[in-house]
């Protein structure tokens, strides 16, 4: 085997050796141990004897560096770069690295060089690393409310092979600090009653408002307000619908393709749209509203778009001259989720034995995003039988447990190729309870949207008895 060695017959007073080669993977500080067993037979025995070393090891120093660098002062609310650089130290190369970068929430993340190239943005894999490597990140520095510094810490793992099983182990850990520095002029941003992250369908509006404040001592001159939109396109149209843009300041509107699927939309107010801006004395806040609809599926074909992240922030201008500065709001991403829907219908009529029978369909359009793991369920109450051999099922499978009394409709995957599917099955009211007034509860399910990756809820109207 790999860990056992033969060493053969040892004459009196002779040595035998084996010489090992391999890595050591601890965290760093660790300790790790070797353990040699030897057994033997003495000429002069019938019987084997085990004799048992032990070699502690502490891991003290690493096949690589790191280091993390940012401007050691930056303006609250302003963009700046955060660069790691990664080398090894000796000739050989370390693989199957993980460099993560750790910023909480203090530091919002736009773009990266190289890309993170896994689900977490703020994680480079690195397969080999054989010469010095730098990654470049980009972002706003937003900081923690009345909190003056903000940490910053990168950690290296590593794995000692590449199905990277478990978390590893740490290979190095860097931190350093950013001071804050706050401007006289404060701008946030909120739509939709929120300054966070969100969820949005076709069809929504973005109802956003800026609060643009003066808390220093002194007028501030010249300032400028921008709302900037970078949203999904198709043939240089966005999915936000400009021309229904309510904005009563009425600020100019510039559109610029950023890439075949992404179109970016700003919207500029200055003293000719706003004479307030022209002097923000101090204390003085400034407050701009407007209303940005979502196109709908009758607006435009929603199947033709490939991505799903509408990402807004706003940013003001002030001063003049070499002390002109500009200052970020708190970005927000939507992401678009599935315009699922779900219609109950139900049509009352009789059988050939005079019993009460509903006529029932469960309609699910969706025109945006193909749906994957779709549930639908519901209850249905009182002395009820469905035959499930007639039903009509265009999608997936649909059972009905007896002893429940529970309708359920499962769809693996659901494309925008069949944009409406209707679950049609018929109901009959064996025997009826004068005191019974519902037939069936309301309809629950969720699905998952495959581009957004988001979970959706779908909800359906409960039957009533006539």
């Amino acid at each position: 085997t790999d860990d056992e060695w033969n060493i053969g017959t040892l004459a009196p007073y002779e040595d035998g050796s084996v010489t090992i080669g391999g890595t050591f993977y601890s965290d760093i500080g660790g300790d790790v141990s070797m353990r040699a067993f030897m057994n033997y037979e003495p000429e002069n025995f019938s019987s084997s004897f085990q004799s048992v070393w032990a070699l502690p090891i502490r891991v003290t120093s690493a096949p690589l560096t790191v280091s993390i660098g940012a401007k050691p002062e930056i303006t609250r609310g302003s963009t700046g770069d955060i660069v790691i650089r990664v080398a090894p130290v000796f000739d050989s190369a370390v693989r199957d690295l993980a460099v993560i970068l750790d910023y909480s929430d203090a530091f919002v993340q736009k773009s990266a060089t190289p890309a993170a190239g896994t689900k977490k943005s703020n994680q480079w894999n690195i397969t080999e690393l054989n010469k010095d490597q730098e990654i470049k990140v980009s972002g706003l520095f937003v900081g923690e409310p009345n909190v003056d510094t903000m940490p910053l810490s990168v950690t290296v793992r590593g794995w000692s092979d590449s199905t990277r099983t478990g978390d590893g182990f740490v290979y190095a850990t860097v931190t350093t600090s950013v001071r804050l520095t706050d401007t006289a002029v404060t701008a946030s941003l909120a739509i939709n009653g929120t300054d966070s992250d969100a969820t949005v369908r076709s069809g929504d509006i973005l109802s956003g408002s800026i609060q643009v404040k003066n808390n220093g001592n002194t007028p501030e001159s010249n300032v400028v307000v921008r709302a900037v939109f970078d949203a999904p396109s198709v043939n240089r149209q966005s999915i936000l619908k400009w021309a229904d843009l309510a904005d009563a300041k009425d600020g100019n509107v510039v559109g610029e393709q950023l890439r075949p699927d992404t179109r970016r939309g700003t919207i500029t107010w200055d003293a000719a749209k706003i004479p307030e801006l022209s002097r923000l004395d101090p204390g003085e806040t400034v407050t701009i509203d407007w209303q940005l609809p979502i196109k709908n599926n009758t607006e435009t074909e929603l199947a033709d778009f490939s991505t799903a992240i509408i990402q807004a922030t706003a940013d003001v201008q002030f001063g003049a001259g070499a002390s002109r500065q500009i200052i970020s709001a708190n970005p927000i991403t939507f992401t678009l989720v599935s315009d699922a829907k779900l219609e109950v219908r139900d049509s009352l009529g009789r059988n050939a034995q005079g019993q009460e029978t509903h006529a029932i369909s469960w309609i699910l359009t969706n025109a945006f995003h193909d749906l994957a793991s779709t549930t639908l369920s519901a209850d249905f109450y009182g002395d009820v039988s469905i035959d499930t051999k007639s039903m009509n099922v265009p999608a997936g499978t649909a059972s009905f447990d007896t002893a429940k009394k529970r309708l359920t409709w499962t769809i693996d995957r659901l494309p925008t190729s069949l944009d409406t599917a209707a679950l049609q099955f018929t109901v009959v009211l064996n025997s009826k309870n004068p005191t019974q007034t519902q037939l069936a509860g309301k309809v629950s399910g969720q699905a998952v949207d495959t581009v957004a990756g988001e979970e959706i809820v779908l909800v359906g109207e409960e039957i009533g008895l006539r």
